[in-house]
């Protein structure tokens, strides 16, 4: 099911990004999480879907404006680092 909604390339998420639905959607939930700071992934997210979010984070922080939340949830959730894999497949 995954990789049938997977976003296939860089101009496919900045298309998402710019979508006035799904955009608003994404960011208000990015921004939620944001409020978590207290907790790790792994209390958030079940496996794999911890997995998924530093693979989608790594998307759209590459996609979007530098500081843009989902740089800012690399950064807490993950010590800033990009999915290494993700960038792989770029």
């Amino acid at each position: 099911m995954a990789r049938r909604f997977a976003l296939d390339s860089l101009a496919q998420v900045q298309a998402y990004l710019q979508h006035e639905v799904l955009s608003g959607r994404l960011l208000q939930c990015a921004e939620l999480l944001l409020t978590h700071s207290d907790k790790g992934t792994l209390e958030i997210f079940c496996s794999p879907d911890n997995l998924k979010l530093h693979s989608s984070l790594t998307l759209f922080a590459l996609a979007a404006s530098k500081g843009s939340v989902f740089e800012q949830l690399l950064q807490q959730f993950f010590a800033g680092s990009y999915d290494k894999r993700t960038l792989d497949l770029l």
